[in-house]
């Protein structure tokens, strides 16, 4: 046999029929079982309820997923699509401000199937633009991602756009470290590089300059944009005696070299005997 407990006052019972309470109340000592058992009977219906909100949901985004129209397109339709969307030569967006890193982020990011996608078309892997001044979180701590971006690219040739200009910043020793460890990643897929094209401080590129004769061999065009605050060669002995690494590159055809009246790059560079 089981009792049912009723609250003792009038008021309270006054009190637990309207939607909210304000002000202070006074509480009969026999009151305080009653609600508390109320209470844990109303929190668990609430965790009844809100465990079949959850189902309903992921049976809802199930049903959603099935259905999606862009389910029903072929996987080489979709990497046309992404290649459209994230390639500069393609893209709608202005090229001055194409941001080939947060594009291909984005796409891969929306779903497991787009990053699968993604990942499997090496189109969107094969241009790479860093810019300092605008991704300067690109430079900051672990750069091992470059790998992996350019490893996506296969075997198809490769172009470059480095950007590594900036104006005065607090952490500049950490970002130009950063520069150098990403274009030692770079230079490991060097046997890829059609085009680079470098602007900034000419003396973040010394892992490329260091490189022996040969080292390019599919590189086709190479534009070098030296401007910095501080001057070229003032400590000449970090550079080596004669750069080499553009002599045996023999699909070479466009050179491009832009810096200050004051000093030349030039000076240090090994040019072709011609006979």
């Amino acid at each position: 046999m089981y009792l049912h407990y009723h609250p003792s006052s009038m008021a309270l019972a006054q009190y637990l029929s309207k939607p909210r309470i304000e002000g202070p109340l006074c509480l009969d000592p026999a009151d305080i079982p009653f609600l508390r058992a109320r209470l844990l009977k109303a929190e668990t219906r609430l965790e009844s309820l809100e465990a079949q909100i959850s189902e309903v949901l992921d049976e809802r985004a199930l049903l959603r997923n099935v259905l999606s129209p862009i389910r029903r397109v072929p996987s080489e339709i979709l990497s046309n699509i992404f290649e459209h969307t994230c390639t500069p030569g393609t893209s709608i967006t202005d090229e001055f401000d194409f941001d080939v890193v947060r594009s291909t982020s984005v796409i891969s990011s929306v779903c497991v199937a787009w990053r699968k996608t993604a990942h499997a078309t090496p189109q969107l892997w094969s241009y790479l633009r860093v810019d300092l001044r605008k991704q300067p979180y690109l430079l900051r701590g672990d750069v091992s991602w470059v790998k992996e971006w350019l490893s996506r690219g296969r075997s198809l040739p490769l172009d470059l756009d480095l950007r590594f200009q900036w104006y005065h910043t607090l952490d500049k020793e950490d970002l130009a470290q950063g520069a150098a460890q990403m274009l030692e990643s770079i230079l490991d897929f060097r046997h890829r590089i059609r085009s680079c094209s470098i602007m900034g401080d000419l003396k973040l590129c010394l892992p490329l300059f260091c490189l022996p004769r040969s080292s390019l061999s599919e590189l086709k065009e190479i534009n070098l944009i030296h401007f910095s605050t501080e001057g070229l060669f003032q400590d000449v002995r970090v550079f080596p005696a004669r750069i080499e690494v553009f002599l045996g590159a023999p699909k070479l055809r466009r050179v491009r070299i832009s810096e200050p009246m004051h000093e030349s790059v030039l000076q240090l560079l090994a040019y072709p005997q011609i006979s």
